[in-house]
C-alpha cells in the first residue's frame, strides 16, 4: 500500500480488506507482477542485485531495487553483507510461500495459451 495516502478512503478500504481476508493478504505480499518472480528466483539459491537483474531482464533496476527492499521490509526475505556483494535470501516466511508460487507457476504451464495474448481492459 506504499504511495497512498493514509487518510485516503482506498488506503483504509484495503486495510480492512487486509486485517479481514487472507486471500486479499496473500495478494498484498505477492504484488502483481515482479515479487512472485523475485521470490521463485531467490528460491534457487541466495543472489545479488545483479545476477537478479540478469535473470530478470525486463524488470527495470529501480523497480527491481524497490521489490527487494519491501520483500525484505515485510520478512519474506533476509539481507547478508553490505554494497555490491549483498545477498538476498529468502527468510523461513518467504519460504513458506514456495509451495503456493509453485501452484502458481503449474497452473499457469497447464493454462496459458500457446501464444500469450495482452489483457485489455475496458
Amino acid at each position: 500500500m506504499e504511495g497512498r495516502k493514509i487518510e485516503s478512503t482506498n488506503f483504509r478500504n484495503e486495510d480492512g480488506l487486509i486485517k479481514e481476508c487472507p486471500m486479499t493478504y496473500t495478494n498484498s505480499i505477492l504484488g502483481k507482477r515482479w515479487k512472485p518472480i523475485i521470490l521463485w528466483k531467490i528460491n534457487a539459491g541466495s543472489q545479488r542485485f545483479s545476477e537478479l537483474q540478469r535473470e530478470i531482464p525486463l524488470v527495470s533496476r529501480k523497480m527491481l531495487y524497490q521489490e527487494l527492499k519491501e520483500l525484505t521490509h515485510r520478512g519474506m526475505l533476509e539481507s547478508e553483507g553490505h554494497g555490491v556483494g549483498r545477498r538476498h535470501r529468502l527468510s523461513s516466511r518467504g519460504e513458506s510461500l514456495i509451495p503456493l508460487l509453485r501452484a502458481m507457476w503449474d497452473w499457469g504451464e497447464r493454462n496459458r495459451p500457446e501464444v500469450a495474448q495482452p489483457v485489455l481492459l475496458s
